[in-house]
């Protein structure tokens, strides 16, 4: 029997929760911090700013994070739109 990808995905993190006391919220700011500063790899970084923007909406300090990778990567335009975004909440 198999199970729907999303469905594995909640169980897969769960367990991760669960075993490493990391929260998917953290698991997700911690592997962007990892993909940029570690790996150099600004892209995968700023999928995972993105998930935790989208997992966490309305969150100002996600937002803000998200405009402070911007700002490090000069788009500035983008950091902008986030800031103001996260200031309008």
């Amino acid at each position: 029997m198999t199970i729907p990808v999303d469905q594995a995905e909640r169980e897969r993190d769960h367990l991760i929760e669960k075993h490493v006391g990391e929260t998917l919220a953290q698991r997700t700011t911690r592997l962007a911090y990892e993909e940029e500063f570690l790996k150099g790899n600004a892209q995968m970084a700023e999928k995972y700013l993105l998930e935790q923007v989208k997992a966490n909406e309305g969150d100002a300090r996600m937002l803000k994070d998200l405009a402070q990778f911007y700002l490090r990567q000069r788009e500035l335009e983008k950091a902008e739109q986030y800031l103001r975004d996260a200031y309008a909440f």
